[in-house]
């Protein structure tokens, strides 16, 4: 469904250009979920704006069900919005506060002109049930609402306008704990009732082993890491996701306490910090001489496990150095 090459993308500041993000890679099937995972500032907001074609990039292509999306024209990227739509992380600031819960889902529906005005209305009943609010709802304002059930009306105005995919960027990151797990488990109920696509951005490592079929890892605007969910958690090639799922902390204090964590060096750079190299060198346990001058290139280190970490492309690591402190982990 969604196919992206060599995607680069510049913001300027001051005048002076800087790239956000560089030469990323990937695909997404037809009803699958797929995870992407980093810190704060490594571009992944970026990249789903890019998908979306909300803001330009500078070099690269965006295949949506083989169609260029950054070649598109207004009247087509206005068309392509029926079949991707985005989730944003703050449910209290992606409503209009001035707008009634009805108001809120009616409009997508009124945009794409979708239905008679009857039908639209039914539909947002639809739509309530479907995140499982019912028809009271529809004469409320979002500050009468909890966290959990401005995020459901969120979902539901997504849904609106029928799409195929959806982005979720950190959906739950906004909520209590308590609601995540039941906002995570109405994703999946979406996902096998309307056969959805989703790309899943969390920071989260366990809710996007969960909830994903596959797991992109993003470090200073570059994937540095992809695998289906059971092979990256058991065997994480970078030293970086390595970190990652050993940060995951155990339901268990004295298994938690016999767990030895790698150590991590330094502070992650500026986003509009300019690296020639690894920009995980700095930071890495393992790193070689080549890392701080050569970025490496992404290779198959194991069958569908793509890594872009000189420690493979010289060899230097073994089936048996893969396995790292996090097998204690039951996650």
């Amino acid at each position: 469904m969604i196919e992206v090459k060599n995607l680069c993308a510049k913001y300027i500041v001051k005048g002076k250009e800087f790239r956000i993000i560089q030469n990323v890679s990937f695909s997404i099937e037809r009803g699958e979920t797929v995870g992407l995972v980093g810190e704060s500032g490594c571009g992944k907001t970026t990249i789903a704006k890019l998908l979306l074609g909300l803001i330009p990039l500078s070099s690269g292509e965006i295949l949506f069900e083989g169609k260029p999306i950054h070649k598109m024209k207004r009247e087509e990227l206005f068309n392509l919005r029926k079949d991707c739509q985005m989730i944003f992380q703050d449910p209290y600031g992606s409503v209009n506060p001035r707008m009634t819960v009805q108001e809120i889902i009616l409009e997508p529906l009124q945009i794409f002109k979708i239905g008679t005005p009857k039908e639209r209305l039914e539909r947002v009943k639809e739509l309530l049930f479907l995140v499982d609010l019912d028809d009271s709802f529809c004469t409320r304002y979002p500050h009468e609402l909890s966290g959990g059930q401005r995020q459901r009306v969120v979902i539901a105005r997504a849904l609106a306008p029928n799409p195929k995919f959806l982005i979720c960027d950190e959906p739950i990151a906004a909520l209590d704990v308590s609601i995540q797990a039941q906002i995570i488990n109405l994703f999946k109920e979406l996902q096998e009732k309307l056969g959805l696509t989703y790309l899943f951005i969390s920071h989260d490592l366990a809710v996007v082993k969960y909830l994903a079929n596959s797991t992109l890892v993003m470090y200073h605007g570059q994937i540095i890491e992809r695998a289906d969910n059971d092979e990256l958690y058991e065997f994480p090639l970078h030293p970086y996701t390595s970190i990652l799922i050993d940060s995951i902390p155990i339901p268990d204090p004295e298994l938690e306490k016999k767990r030895k964590r790698p150590p991590v060096w330094g502070d992650p750079p500026s986003p509009l910090e300019q690296i020639e190299g690894c920009a995980f060198a700095s930071r890495c346990p393992k790193k070689l001489d080549i890392c701080s001058h050569l970025f490496p290139a992404s290779i198959e280190a194991r069958p569908h496990h793509t890594v872009s970490c000189h420690l493979y492309q010289a060899g230097q690591i073994r089936e048996v150095d893969m396995v790292t402190s996090h097998h204690l982990n039951p996650l």
